[in-house]
């Protein structure tokens, strides 16, 4: 319910045909808008602002899939209501994110990954996940489709 603000960067580079590896950054930064969902005299529910940033390695095969290996940082600031800090809220987290491409057909990659924590930093007692995995589907256009 609220108005939020999300910058995004990346950035990538690879270093073909002398290595088979691409280096690749990406930064987000998240300002959290204020939910006033019970009128302004209670003030309102603000989610901490978010900051991620990613970075590490592809490494290219010659063979039907591709390797990747990121580390992800996280800073989440602590959650405020009415214009107090919520107690048991923000905190730090570094994982790790090895990953798998699979190169399916020419175009059509299937990516495996999963999210390993490495170093936790919380404020206060907080549920927080232990791994996650995921599966993603990316679809390559060929810029030669795009010529008008």
């Amino acid at each position: 319910g609220s108005w939020d603000g999300i910058f995004w960067t990346y950035f990538s580079q690879g270093f073909s045909p002398v290595l088979p590896l691409t280096f690749s950054i990406n930064l987000t930064y998240r300002t959290n808008g204020t939910f006033d969902r019970f009128g302004s005299s209670f003030g309102g529910y603000k989610f901490g602002n978010e900051f991620a940033a990613q970075a590490g390695f592809g490494y290219r095969t010659d063979f039907f899939f591709d390797l990747t290996m990121f580390v992800r940082y996280r800073y989440q600031g602590a959650d405020n209501f009415n214009g107090s800090e919520i107690e048991n809220t923000g905190g730090n987290w570094v994982s790790v994110v090895p990953g798998i491409n699979l190169k399916l057909t020419d175009g059509f990659t299937a990516r495996i990954s999963g999210k390993i924590p490495f170093y936790r930093s919380l404020k206060g007692t907080q549920l927080t996940t232990t791994f996650t995995t995921s599966i993603a589907f990316y679809y390559t256009i060929k810029p030669s489709l795009l010529d008008f």
